[in-house]
Parts: C-alpha cells; sequence; structure tokens
C-alpha cells in the first residue's frame, strides 16, 4: 500500500487531505502519516497510522480516557489562534471527559483532585527525556514522555470539561499542541481511534484501546 506523504508539518498531527485509504474486516480506515514528535514515544514522527474514520471527515466519535484519536481544533475559545486551517487533522490521547475537572502542576496532571499516578521506567526518550507509565483514573496506562516543571501550559486549571467535549493531550508532553491551549475538543470534531502504527522498522503494531 502506497501511503502519502505529508505537505506540512505542524506540531500536532497531520493533513488530512494527505490521508489514503484502506479497509480492513470492520470497514474504512484513513491511512496517514505522522507529521510531528507530539506523540512520542507511542508514535513517531514520520510513521504512518490507521484511523477508523473518513478521509477528509470528522462524523463524531465517542471516546474512553485512555484512546488515542484523530480529531480537528475547535474554533471557538482559543481554538483559532493555534489552527488556521479548520482542516487540519491533530492526534492525541484523550486525558479526561465531560464533567471531569483537569488542572496541572508543575507538569503533572490532576482530574478530579487527584494527581495522576506516574511511575519512573529507567527508559529515556529519542531526546533523551525520562519516559514515565501514567495510569488514568479508569486504570489505563500509557507510557509518556516526562513535564518539566514550568511553563504556563504545565501550570494550568483546573478546568472542567464542558458537555460533550473531551480533554486532549500529547504523549510528548513539552513539544504538543493540546488542550491546554485551544480548549477541550467537541465530540463532533473527533474523526475516530487509532488503532495501528506502521514502524519505521516496517512492522505493524496495535494501540490498544
Amino acid at each position: 500500500m502506497r501511503v502519502p506523504a505529508i505537505s506540512a508539518v505542524i506540531a500536532a498531527g497531520f493533513l488530512s487531505a494527505s490521508c489514503g485509504l484502506a479497509f480492513d474486516g470492520q470497514g474504512m480506515l484513513t491511512v496517514a502519516r505522522m507529521g510531528s514528535d507530539a506523540m512520542l514515544p507511542t508514535i513517531e514522527d514520520g510513521e504512518v497510522v490507521h484511523i477508523r474514520a473518513t478521509p477528509g471527515q470528522c462524523e463524531g466519535h465517542r471516546p474512553q480516557p485512555g484512546d488515542v484519536v484523530a480529531h480537528r481544533v475547535p474554533r471557538d475559545g482559543r481554538g483559532a489562534e493555534f489552527s488556521s486551517d479548520p482542516r487540519i487533522t491533530h492526534i492525541s490521547r484523550v486525558l479526561a471527559g465531560p464533567g471531569d475537572r483537569v488542572a496541572v502542576v508543575e507538569g503533572r496532571f490532576q482530574i478530579n483532585g487527584e494527581v495522576l499516578r506516574v511511575a519512573e521506567t529507567g527508559a529515556l526518550s529519542v531526546g533523551g527525556t525520562r519516559l514515565v507509565d501514567e495510569t488514568l483514573p479508569n486504570g489505563k496506562t500509557s507510557r509518556v514522555v516526562a513535564s518539566s516543571r514550568f511553563g504556563e501550559h504545565n501550570n494550568t486549571g483546573p478546568l472542567t470539561v464542558p458537555e460533550g467535549r473531551w480533554f486532549m493531550v500529547g504523549d510528548n508532553r513539552d513539544n504538543s499542541l493540546d488542550s491546554r491551549f485551544f480548549g477541550a475538543v467537541p465530540e463532533a470534531l473527533i474523526c475516530g481511534p487509532v488503532k495501528k502504527v506502521l514502524g519505521k522498522n516496517g512492522k505493524w503494531r496495535s494501540l490498544a484501546q
């Protein structure tokens, strides 16, 4: 299968106009190439992703915290400041859902007043930053690049996620354009879940959702 090349690199995601098509036993998939390091270590810049969605469309998808999804940036609030083209599609991890209270204090996320549990792994990212295993209140654990303690994006909130919206973050916390900047994403702008990643070693791997 030929994978279309990315025509632009942004802080988090890919251009939906550059996507191709594939099919599996459950229907249509979008095929796209990741255009940044925002989702390290889960997805590397240049790796190919399968997204269960129609290319160029976001028809709405209800995720669960911990899922990796493709989405667009809301145009209300501060969204227009960070994404001038509404066709740009981002890949992020869902951190929290409607009604949850989210805060970040010195790089550590809190949900509903509880600091997320983090375990050291002893491993380093491509850039030499610590990798940690972060566990959400629903028990889902993800390996992420540890945040620094500084910066406005690492000290924000608390805010309550509005009804029908989801709080998104990149796994590479200090190199991700996400809900800390443009706010919670409406469910209608979530295109679909990322199901598989084609690694640079030429092998597919599944993302547990």
